[in-house]
């Protein structure tokens, strides 16, 4: 028994010895009368220099009196570099939660979608503790209430998407 506790206690002290967090997000917004304004933070665990396993909880809000909020655990895979530039894969689950304003749709709604899929990023250092980091596209599955597709143009089915409305740009801070 001595021996198992002891080469469990081994394996969890090399990991934690290389183990990292990391923090940060993305926050946008958009002005007129169609805009928004949008706020992701996240936080993640990195395992080694390949592997890293994290989640972000997004909230947004739109002028057009609905808002969503969303959950998306993720398993991050660097798999190239190109110094100081890190090539990754994002493979998670997000769920989105839409709910409508009573007062501007009338009728208090809630709608649900998901996505199971891929998001492409690239991570640069900024110094010791700072990276910048960027998501463009995603190569999956997505599912939606019909109302979601109709009216605000979530997607049903697989699909890749890389357009300028699937950039997120953010700051992680390095623990």
């Amino acid at each position: 028994m001595k021996k198992i506790f002891t080469l469990i206690a081994a394996a969890f002290v090399a990991v934690a010895a290389h183990a990292q967090f990391y923090a940060g997000g993305t926050a946008s917004f958009q002005s007129g009368d169609s805009g928004y304004i949008s706020i992701a933070p996240e936080a993640a665990y990195s395992f080694n220099d390949e592997f890293a396993a994290g989640a972000i909880v997004g909230f947004r809000h739109h002028n057009e009196s609905y808002d969503v909020l969303s959950l998306n655990p993720y398993v991050r895979w660097t798999f190239g570099e190109w110094a100081p530039l890190k090539l990754f894969l994002d493979a998670g689950i997000s769920f989105d939660s839409v709910s409508l304003d009573k007062k501007a749709w009338g009728e208090a709604k809630t709608y649900s979608a998901l996505q199971v899929g891929v998001k492409p990023g690239i991570a640069l250092p900024l110094n010791d503790d700072l990276k910048f980091v960027a998501h463009l596209g995603f190569v999956g599955f997505s599912a939606a209430d019909d109302a979601l597709q109709n009216a605000f143009g979530y997607d049903d089915g697989v699909g890749a998407h890389f357009s300028g409305n699937n950039l997120a740009i953010g700051i992680f801070y390095c623990f």
